[in-house]
């Protein structure tokens, strides 16, 4: 795949449990977060890295955590960092075009949103160009 992943997937459902050696969450889905865990092998690392929504709780089963030794790692993003990939991605040395999947004007913002809610189209971002 263009964006270094050897595969992608639009549902969790059907993953095979126990099977890789890390998960990231970038979806900030509690549900996904929570099941994150499921899909390590021991010894494996799960990243959370989507921000869920403020008052969310995220629930973690102990004993499969502690029985596959498992390292859990959250990331919270700085300003710092921020400067530095927008810096990165106005050099040219990081190109997130293949993340957009539509590019719409002002005026279709409401049919970004539906789009985006709907999940069709094979949608990944949504981006809504002010200017036109």
């Amino acid at each position: 795949m263009r964006a270094g992943a050897d595969r992608s997937v639009d549902s969790i459902d059907g993953l095979p449990r126990d099977s890789f050696d890390a998960a990231v969450d970038a979806t900030g889905s509690v549900e996904v977060m929570s099941r994150a865990p499921d899909f390590v092998r021991p010894g494996g690392k799960v990243l959370l890295f989507g921000v869920p929504p403020a008052g969310q709780k995220i629930s973690l089963e102990a004993l499969p955590v502690f029985r596959k030794g498992l390292t859990i790692l959250f990331s919270f993003t700085s300003l710092r960092n921020s400067y530095r990939a927008l810096d990165l991605l106005a050099s040219g040395r990081i190109s997130v075009d293949a993340l957009i999947s539509h590019r719409l004007p002002l005026e279709d913002l409401q049919r970004g949103i539906e789009i985006l809610e709907g999940g069709r189209e094979n949608v990944r971002k949504v981006m809504i160009l002010p200017n036109g």
